[in-house]
């Protein structure tokens, strides 16, 4: 094999991506390979073409839909650039695919799919079912992180089995154990059909809820499914024995727990050679992922850029209902605005968003998003700047701590794991929707930084670095930044 894959599909390959096959040479003596490489240099075709041309079967998960139509632009770039036909499926879920729109708008569509496919009959090639023979026949299989979770991951253990390698795009996403939802009008629901203790408890909204999963039979469930066509009691006991405890959330009305075996389930899964791939994938998250793998840090980024780390501020949540604070943010944003065409603001949460925008408007040239929302991931945003106001931490909740109590077994410092490196991730992943151009510039606002600075990925380590503690040199530097990278 030459140092360029010969499927390929762009005349000269970037640097990073001749990282990145270096990296996968991994696979030849380890089972899981982790890359962790920049936002915007094109790991998706570097990995893509190296694959097709050592492996047959490909197995590829993502985060998101639109994280699929990415793999997919790259694989038709393959094929047109080399003239040759490669079979691809993308898996999509029941509600964009079944025809019959009862079963699209129900709480419990697979539920209802299951029905009618068992009793009722279907009178026509149900796509949503078709997907998943056709990706029996395919080169490439393109699925959402969704398919890694209870039960849905049985619809694609025949795909896990027959696959060569397995990649996991994001991977950043599978740090934390997927949350169980149970809503308390899907228990209101489950109470017509049955009477059972633990639905008892949460309709009174007992604020932790035990559970005997050894106790629990879901055959009696699978009774009223098959009598009426469907069985929210079904539904949730289906769920509750995947957790220990659940969590009454008055936000959101319903019943929160966590997938305690997940990362169980996920080693099981990469028992072949696997690749794991994210922008911010820190060491430590390789305990959840088993032995026998081999890290592999891309040092720098393609483009050259400046990061700044102003230390003469904290903001803490508290902090955002100061007045005088917001103002003193108001007032930074509106003084920079003058100098840059394009301004990306990263609020750590929706919350002090809104806090903001109750006293303040930001100007035509600043766009705000939040950090870990959709927007703050998987795009590119054409701005010259980022700022990241404060360390975008999760609230402090019953399952915070639940989160953290679970990484127990897998680390002595499961409040790195669970709580630290997610905040960081999501204020990277920000910053890296500008980082598609060269000459750019990421500002880190919050003093707590210095410390975190620890946990950022090598490449952003390796950037032009600056810590400043006083407003003026700041907006100093920044004017400055402005003449030079314009």
């Amino acid at each position: 094999m030459s140092l360029v894959p010969k499927c390929f599909p762009y005349e000269y390959p970037r640097l990073t991506q001749v990282e990145v096959w270096g990296a996968l040479r991994g696979l030849e003596k380890n089972r899981v390979v982790f890359i962790e490489a920049p936002t915007g240099v094109g790991k998706t075709s570097a990995v893509l073409s190296f694959l097709l041309e050592r492996y047959g079967r490909v197995l590829w998960f993502c985060y998101t839909h639109r994280q699929q139509e990415v793999v997919l632009k790259e694989v038709e770039n393959i094929i047109r650039k080399n003239n040759i036909n490669i079979n691809v499926t993308v898996i999509r879920g029941i509600k964009n695919l079944c025809p019959i729109k009862k079963v699209r708008e129900s709480d419990l569509p697979h539920q209802l799919c299951r029905y009618y496919t068992s009793v009722k009959g279907c009178d026509f090639t149900c796509p949503y079912r078709e997907q998943f023979l056709a990706a029996l026949n395919s080169r490439i299989i393109v699925v959402t992180y969704n398919y890694l979770r209870q039960p849905f991951i049985n619809k694609i253990l025949s795909l896990i089995d027959t696959t060569d390698v397995i990649v996991l795009d994001e991977a950043h996403h599978l740090i934390n154990p997927p949350l169980i939802t149970i809503p308390l009008k899907w228990v209101k629901l489950a109470l017509e059909e049955v009477n059972h203790e633990i639905l008892e408890k949460m309709i009174k909204r007992e604020k932790i809820v035990e559970i005997k999963r050894e106790k629990i039979s879901l055959s009696k469930y699978e009774e009223i499914f098959w009598k009426n066509g469907v069985s929210y009691s079904l539904e949730i006991f289906s769920k509750v024995i995947l957790t220990q405890k659940l969590f009454y959330s008055k936000d959101t009305d319903s019943y929160l727990g966590i997938d305690d075996e997940f990362h169980f389930r996920l080693r099981k899964i990469l028992n072949k050679p696997s690749v794991v791939i994210s922008a911010t994938l820190p060491k430590k998250v390789k305990v959840l992922f088993g032995s026998n793998v081999c890290i592999n840090e891309i040092p720098r980024h393609e483009y050259k850029f400046y990061t700044l780390i102003y230390s003469k501020v904290k903001l803490p949540k508290k902090r955002w209902f100061n007045e005088a604070t917001l103002a003193e943010i108001n007032k930074f944003i509106d003084i920079i605005s003058n100098y840059f065409e394009k301004i990306l603001v990263v609020f750590p949460s929706s919350d002090t968003l809104n806090i903001f925008y109750k006293h303040f408007i930001l100007p035509n040239n600043v766009i705000g998003i939040v950090a870990g929302s959709r927007e703050a991931e998987g795009i590119d945003i054409d701005a010259e700047i980022c700022v990241v106001l404060g360390v975008p931490y999760d609230r402090v909740t019953r399952i915070t701590i639940e989160t953290i109590r679970y990484f127990k077994k897998y680390t002595s410092k499961p409040k790195v794991l669970g709580y630290t490196i997610p905040a960081v991730i999501k204020a990277v992943q920000a910053a890296g929707r500008i980082l598609r151009k060269p000459n750019r510039i990421v500002v880190f606002y919050d003093k707590r930084w210095i410390k975190l600075r620890n946990f950022y990925p090598k490449w952003l380590k390796n950037s032009v670095f600056k810590i400043i503690s006083s407003k003026r040199k700041l907006i100093d530097e920044l004017i400055y930044l402005s003449i030079i990278c314009s």
